[in-house]
Order: C-alpha cells, then structure tokens, then sequence
C-alpha cells in the first residue's frame, strides 16, 4: 500500500469519525484525537520497528497483542461501524464470535450499554489479553470462552498463520486452517454454537477466519430466534469448507434481509479480496 493511499485511508476514516451521529459529539472527538494517536503511533511501528502493548479507546484500557492488528480492528469496528444495529430492546442479548483481545466487546458495550455479551475466543494467548481486558475494565454481563465453534464437538488444530511480514497480521489471522502452509498449531476444543442459543439473539458477530458456513449451518434450525448477524466472509482459499453459496441459502430460506460489501480498505480487484462484509437482518411481518 502506497503513502498515498494510506492518506486517503486516513482522511476517509477521520471524516467518518466526525460525521458518525451514533456517537456523541464528546465521543467523536476523543475517538478522532485517538485515532490520530493510532496513526503516529503506526508510522513508529512501520518505520522504526517499535510496537506497543498498551492502548486506550475512549478511556478503556486495553492489552494489546499487535498494534497494527488493534489498528486494523479499530478502522473496522468504530471507524466503519460493521457491527451497528439499530436495536430497540433496552437489555440486547449479543453473540461475539472471535473476539480476539475485546475490541467488539468495548465498541458493543459503548453502543449498547445494558447489553449481555457471549464471546468466544479459540486462541490461548489472545484469550489470556480478552480475559485481562474484561477485567481491567469492570465490563459486567460478559461470558467468556476459551473454544473454537465448529459444526460438531471436538479437538482440533488451531493454527498460528502469522506473517513474518512485520506489519502483515499476527492474531487475527490465526485459525483452524492453516494458511500458506503454516505448520505452528495448538490444540482447542470446539463448541457448537447451537447449545448457546435458547432463546431469542439480538445480534450474531461472526469473525471466525473460515469457519463461518460450517457454523452458521449447524444453527440452521435456531437462526429463527436470532434477529441480526454481521459475519466476514472469507475468501482464502485455504478455506475449502467455506461456500458463500451455502449462507446466503440459509438466509433466504430463512427470510433474511442481507447486503454483502467489500470490506473497506482492500483492493477492488476480484482476485485480491480477503474477505467480505455480510450483514443481515430478519424479515418482520
């Protein structure tokens, strides 16, 4: 990525910062001066190999892995806002599936305070910073689990797909797939998210790195109880059990609005997509 298109991106995200009226103007503010935090603190990285293991968003304080992964997750959760819903019911009940070190979590707990939170998060070290960050920041109603969700209960293979590019992804790449022939794993076992939905869901996060169709099928015959699901479909083709065909299927079958974008940031070469951006909502009578 050339400078001039890490200014455009720049420019683009602080614009959206202050035009985005879901946040107050205090929080709009705070989160553009931590944004430009974010930007200097990046050049540090890309230009003298710093890296840094603590951050805040609007005065939470988080442990971070990677800064450029929390960067990167920053841009995609309060900058582009790929997990607002417009939800009515004061108490939302909130499925999170890869929640990595907690930054959906805070950006959920901002936007809906009173929220009860389920989060799933496969990957030991990263878990160890999510249980630290839910503590730090006295987040209450929050479930943790340290598991992988998958179509069936088991032991797996989670993979470390870290790049050894320095500003390539670490974390958030990780998963039961491994990527450009990644031979470093851990053992973690799997859940099925159908046992974890006994009543109705206000919102289902799905950023699970290729496992997206094999759990999204498997709750099939719950998907009715759940009103809204925001998930990044991805397109590695290492990720050989993943079929945008099959979860659009589940989604009209199952009465579904949806819309289906680019996530912000990649190339617009078909070839060169990473992953999409898959929101969808069920149909009121």
């Amino acid at each position: 990525m050339n400078i001039i298109t890490r200014i455009r991106i720049y420019l683009h995200s602080s614009v959206l910062l202050i035009i985005n009226k879901k946040y107050s103007l205090a929080e709009r503010v705070h989160l553009l001066i931590d944004f430009n935090r974010y930007s200097f603190k990046t050049l540090l990285v890309r230009y003298f190999n710093c890296n840094f293991k603590h951050e805040s968003i609007l005065g939470y304080k988080l442990y971070i892995d990677y800064y450029p992964d929390f960067v990167s997750q920053f841009v995609e959760i309060f900058v582009n806002f790929i997990y607002y819903f417009s939800i009515k019911v004061k108490y939302p009940k909130i499925i999170d599936c890869g929640s990595n070190i907690g930054i959906s979590i805070i950006f959920f707990k901002i936007v809906y305070p009173q929220s009860k939170i389920i989060s799933f998060e496969p990957d030991p070290n990263i878990f160890k910073l999510l249980s630290l960050n839910i503590q730090t920041n006295k987040l209450n109603n929050i479930t943790l689990y340290n598991n992988a969700l998958f179509s069936n209960n088991k032991i797996l293979k989670f993979y470390d797909n870290s790049s050894t590019d320095p500003l390539s992804a670490k974390s958030i790449a990780n998963s039961i797939y491994s990527q450009n022939h990644s031979k470093k794993f851990t053992f973690v076992k799997s859940l099925k998210l159908s046992k974890f939905i006994n009543t109705n869901i206000d919102i289902l996060k799905l950023d699970v790195e290729g496992a997206e169709t094999k759990i999204l099928y498997e709750i099939k015959n719950q998907i009715q109880k759940i009103r809204n699901i925001v998930l990044e479909f991805h397109t590695h083709s290492t990720y050989r059990d993943n079929k945008l065909s099959i979860i659009l299927n589940v989604f009209e079958n199952n009465k579904f609005y949806f819309s289906i974008n680019d996530a912000p940031g990649q190339s617009k070469k078909i070839e060169e997509l990473r992953y999409l951006i898959i929101k969808a909502t069920k149909k009121t009578i």
